[in-house]
């Protein structure tokens, strides 16, 4: 196995998902850490093993959400897995049954295949309040062929940050209203009442977060939800309006065009990603399996280290 580190992403050459070891699974999750967005090209498109690769990075966190098939059939309600429970996918003899969650537009029978199936996804991230899950995958698995999501590294980005906007972020923090609607805008409305819903319910939909953020590497980076009603707290009235015209430049952005078997994983606590294509026809053909799992924020780590008490 290689590591090459590129601009804003490292990229992971001779690896085969199909018969990885746990010392390729360790580097891999220790360049995460390192360089936040990881990128392994041309993988087989079994979801028993990119499930295991995942699983073994760090506790898989949407269990509940993974009620599909490979061919977007829904998996019964007693069949689907639980939370808490890791899937047994060395023994899972059909590759076809196996569970996923889904972000498609393709439908059967008339019914949706995945989420965020059609309308936009604007700039967002997976760590949507201290206590959730801060690790994405994605795996692309059909139709998908050109198609471009991109990512925002906010710790290569924090390198080139002067050392006045630098010291204005590091006291600074923002107040979140959890905003699907944004960032999700257009997403089926059963969805995002669901996900709104869900969040009011577990009392997640406001929160705050300190600006300045290190993974449990001690990586440092800039957690700046911007379209979950941010609001910005600081001394300096502009800081907003610097933060956000200093780190949404091209420079800090990787833009992955997407080939069938390529795997993207990101530390979502600091970077943010966004999904370029919104035409209907584009998006009812491409299919991706997503996962998402605990990185660094495992054991309340993010909720310690935003002290509410103290922002």
């Amino acid at each position: 196995m290689k590591i090459v580190k590129n601009n804003n992403y490292a990229e992971i050459e001779n690896f085969n998902i199909l018969k990885f070891s746990q010392d390729e699974v360790q580097q891999i999750r220790d360049t995460l850490f390192r360089e936040v967005v990881v990128v392994i090209r041309g993988q087989a498109t079994d979801p028993r093993f990119y499930y295991g690769l995942i699983s073994s990075l760090g506790q898989v966190d949407n269990l509940i959400q993974m009620y599909w098939t490979k061919n977007g059939s829904t998996i019964p309600e007693p069949l689907r897995p639980k939370f808490g429970k890791n899937i047994d996918y060395i023994n899972w003899e059909d590759p076809e049954t196996f569970p996923m969650q889904r972000v498609s537009g393709m439908k059967k029978g008339g019914y949706p295949t995945g989420i965020f199936g059609q309308g936009i996804l604007d700039w967002h991230c997976n760590l949507t309040s201290p206590v959730a899950s801060d690790g994405v995958a994605l795996q692309a698995i059909e139709g998908i062929d050109g198609s471009v999501t991109s990512w925002l590294n906010t710790s290569t980005a924090l390198l080139d940050m002067p050392k006045s906007l630098y010291n204005d972020l590091s006291k600074a923090h923002a107040e979140y209203v959890y905003s699907p609607d944004i960032w999700a805008e257009g997403a089926l409305p059963q969805q995002l009442f669901t996900m709104i819903n869900g969040a009011e319910l577990t009392n997640t939909r406001n929160y705050k977060m300190k600006l300045l953020q290190k993974n449990s590497a001690g990586v440092e980076g800039i957690y700046f939800f911007t379209n979950n009603r941010c609001k910005v707290i600081s001394d300096n009235p502009n800081l907003q309006e610097d933060l956000q015209n200093f780190l949404f430049n091209d420079k800090y952005i990787y833009h992955h065009e997407w080939k069938v078997g390529d795997i993207v994983i990101s530390d979502q606590m600091l970077s943010l990603h966004k999904r370029q294509d919104t035409d209907p026809k584009i998006l009812e053909k491409r299919v991706l399996n997503r996962i998402t799992f605990f990185l660094s924020n495992y054991e309340n780590f993010v909720l310690n280290q935003n002290n509410l008490k103290e922002i």
